[in-house]
């Protein structure tokens, strides 16, 4: 086992305390608001269970050294994945696809590509 520096291990145990305090604030957030709450409880305990994976690295060494520390740091980052691609699916899913206001003209009815007026541009 390689000798581990008190930086390696510190900014381990400075990572795990944001990771959990992330987690932490998705957890209270679930506890308050009722809405989206079962992915803001996976995101939340995923991310104090990524933490508490920074804590098991500031003893080992190494992120990918016990094989098993890896595949948990690994599954986190799937479970991650997943809530991030869910995530841009909802938010284009509630974005309309309808066209913005032309901000060219006051009219709201002239769409971006039509021109107002009818001389040619220069």
């Amino acid at each position: 086992m390689p000798a581990i520096s008190g930086f390696f291990r510190d900014s381990n145990y400075l990572e795990c305390a944001l990771w959990c305090a992330i987690g932490a604030g998705f957890l209270i957030r679930a506890i308050l608001r009722s809405d989206h709450r079962a992915v803001v409880l996976s995101a939340g305990v995923t991310f104090l269970l990524f933490g508490l994976s920074d804590y098991v690295e500031a003893h080992t060494g190494a992120w990918w050294r016990p094989w098993w520390l890896l595949t948990w740091k690994g599954l986190c980052l799937l479970v991650f994945l997943i809530l991030l691609i869910r995530y841009v699916k909802q938010k284009n899913r509630l974005t309309p696809d309808t066209p913005a206001p032309s901000r060219s003209s006051p009219d709201p009815e002239v769409s971006p590509n039509q021109n107002p007026d009818p001389t040619p541009p220069r």
